[in-house]
């Protein structure tokens, strides 16, 4: 809209120029102003006109271009992009981010097991623009990661004794983890990096009864 108005002001201060321009011959002062001010005024809104067709996507980011509801495949990459001045560009970071969960999960005992682990994910720029046509808001990390992240660390926590956690099963817990939550939310656009486990706390009964047999 706002390149609409810059084109209308530009036809409308040329019309007023020219016009002033044919007159301007009879020696008339406010007939000068006039022209000189719409001359101006035709100048700037010719530039902001002009500016309107670029968009800059910061480092890190990729554009979507939703043109009154049509959204194009083609996602536009960081730097200065020429695109129609009536689309909306909407800009989607596709850099590294950290979600970090504390749960309380069960082993495949039933004993209730304390879990600290992160999430590093990003956004596939190629699936940007699905991610905007699909997901609200284009808000994939509390609609689609989280809640995904949350059930699959009890699910797959599940199916670990709590024994084994105690030492070398924490890095198989941790890559179980990753390797089914690539799995599930790789077809909705979101790149699993890794997701390392911080802390796993065992019941204190269990962890003395280890400790005391090794």
């Amino acid at each position: 809209m706002i390149f609409i108005l810059a084109v209308i002001i530009t036809i409308a201060a040329l019309f007023v120029w020219r016009r002033a321009a044919r007159q301007v011959k009879q020696n008339n002062a406010a007939l000068r102003s006039v022209a000189s001010g719409s001359l101006v005024a035709m100048f700037l809104a010719g530039i902001f006109a002009i500016i309107q067709c670029f968009t800059q996507i910061p480092a890190g980011h990729v554009g979507v271009i939703d043109f009154f509801g049509i959204v194009s495949e083609r996602t536009l990459p960081a730097g200065i992009n020429l695109v129609n001045p009536l689309a909306r560009v909407i800009k989607f970071s596709i850099q590294t981010k950290e979600h970090k969960e504390t749960m309380e999960v069960l082993s495949r005992e039933g004993l209730t097991i304390g879990l600290e682990i992160s999430a590093l994910y990003r956004l596939d720029p190629d699936s940007a623009a699905r991610v905007y046509k699909t997901v609200a808001g284009g808000d994939y990390e509390t609609i689609i990661l989280i809640p995904q992240f949350r059930s699959i660390s009890r699910a797959v926590t599940a199916s670990f004794q709590a024994s084994a956690l105690y030492s070398t099963e924490r890095d198989r817990l941790g890559m179980a983890i990753q390797e089914e939550l690539a799995r599930t939310v790789a077809p909705r656009g979101v790149i699993i990096e890794t997701t390392p486990l911080r802390n796993v706390a065992l019941p204190v009964q269990l962890t003395e009864a280890i400790e005391q047999k090794q």
